[in-house]
């Protein structure tokens, strides 16, 4: 072990190790992204034009209804929709739930990061999830991980 002159110092050099795997992790699967990206873009399934306004607005609400028309909906909170806060919610009347924002890259391509960042639970439905990225190929990729 290293002998720091202050805890603050400690606390300082922790953050940069963690800075510097986060920044690896993010190098890695970016790489593994970019080697993905070699597939023909036409095997995504993704549509190339929108529908007409009217379809759009008539598959949202069958959505809706197929996921129960909730009415008590917890909207997406930083650093407050996890698991734990998620089922509080649900036991004070939340019938729909966000998950927290999942980065699609290390969702893809990562186990140990849906480890640490997705917490199936039978009593958490329905459940939306959501992602950022730029990149259709690897948020369907990261969608597949959550589908059903």
């Amino acid at each position: 072990l290293r002998k720091f002159e202050t805890r603050d110092e400690y606390k300082e050099i922790r953050k940069m190790e963690r800075k510097r795997r986060k920044l690896a992790r993010e190098a890695k699967a970016s790489q593994q992204a970019q080697d993905e990206h070699q597939l023909p873009r036409e095997t995504v399934g993704v549509e190339r034009s929108l529908p007409p306004l009217d379809e759009l607005k008539l598959r949202a609400w069958e959505f809706w209804r197929g996921i129960g028309s909730p009415t008590c909906v917890l909207a997406p909170m930083v650093n407050q929709s996890e698991l734990p806060f998620r089922l509080l919610a649900r036991k004070h009347g939340a019938q729909l739930t966000y998950t927290p924002m999942l980065h699609s890259v290390h969702f893809a391509m990562e186990e140990s990061y849906r480890q640490d960042n997705f917490d199936p639970h039978p009593e958490d439905r329905p459940l939306i999830v959501q992602f950022c990225g730029d990149d259709p190929h690897t948020l369907l990729k990261a969608a597949k991980h959550v589908e059903g």
